[in-house]
């Protein structure tokens, strides 16, 4: 994807880390632990990556956003084992944001089950 040097990312990614109050949603880490911070894709849309919905984004520390792209993959190649399809990357990213979505249409965390426990 392009456009994450562009004015409009980088206004709407301030944005992001503000709403998140400066800390990774994941391990609650922030500013102040110094720690680098990402803006996490939840799902990708289309268009450019400063239209994507606010609620598709998240504050994640490098280390959690590692681990959950790291979790994604895994799911992605696990789902590629067992279903032949001919665009499995479509495949994948269509169930991605169907429990994305799902999750957040009744008001949960997409991203529980993957929180770091404490």
């Amino acid at each position: 994807m392009s456009g994450y040097k562009s004015a409009e990312w980088q206004e709407k990614r301030l944005a992001v880390l503000k709403r998140d109050g400066w800390k990774c949603k994941r391990c609650r880490r922030g500013k102040g632990d110094n720690v680098l911070l990402h803006v996490h894709h939840k799902y990708y849309g289309r268009g450019e990556v400063w239209e994507i919905p606010d609620e598709a984004l998240d504050t994640l520390c490098v280390e959690c956003h590692e681990d959950v792209t790291m979790r994604l993959r895994a799911t992605r190649r696990y789902i590629g084992r067992f279903c032949p399809y001919d665009d499995l990357a479509r495949l994948q990213q269509e169930v991605i944001n169907f429990i994305v979505s799902a999750r957040a249409a009744r008001g949960l965390d997409p991203l529980a089950g993957l929180r770091k426990r404490k």
